[in-house]
């Protein structure tokens, strides 16, 4: 009896706090940061391999196609085309697509701010510029920690292939 009133009262909550429109709402946010980050990831790789690399352009295809499931040469073709375009812009593309990002994922983070305000029952206590700029600091604190967690996991792996390779060299 316990577990059935428990259950009906999750449900009538779920049912006051709009839950699946929320959930949708967080989804389709979701969704939409997607397009700046990839164009953003594609814009600093074509950067970085066009700084490291003569042929960046066939380096980044390739990584491409090996993470995409088979395709036909008709897809490849589209693949080659764009990102060839892509990386002759990349420079601008980064750029608008850096600022588009932090923007839309201030929309994420306010979708998820005004979900879990609804659902917590928590009182108004920011207004409509003091919650952009909160999202704002969460946005780019979230990024700063993402960055740093990308930068320490590619140092250590670095190191790791160097000390493997070193000691493979004088013991083996």
């Amino acid at each position: 009896e316990a577990l059935g009133d428990f259950a009906s009262r999750v449900w009538k909550k779920g049912d006051q706090d709009q839950i699946f429109f929320m959930a949708g709402a967080i989804a389709f946010n979701i969704l939409v940061a997607i397009i700046p980050l990839l164009l953003a990831s594609l814009g600093i790789a074509g950067l970085l391999l066009q700084r490291q690399l003569v042929n960046a352009e066939e380096v980044l295809i390739g990584y491409i196609l090996n993470a995409l499931p088979p395709v036909g040469q008709e897809f490849q073709d589209l693949i080659r085309t764009n990102v060839v375009g892509l990386l002759q812009k990349s420079g601008r593309i980064t750029i608008v697509s850096i600022v588009l990002l932090i923007w839309v994922s201030t929309r994420l983070v306010g979708t998820l701010r005004a979900a879990l305000k609804e659902v917590f029952d928590v009182g108004e206590d920011r207004n409509i510029i003091q919650g952009k700029l909160f999202d704002i600091k969460i946005v780019l604190t979230a990024g700063s920690l993402f960055s740093a967690n990308a930068v320490l996991t590619f140092g250590l792996r670095f190191a790791d292939t160097v000390v493997t390779k070193a000691s493979e060299r004088y013991l083996g």
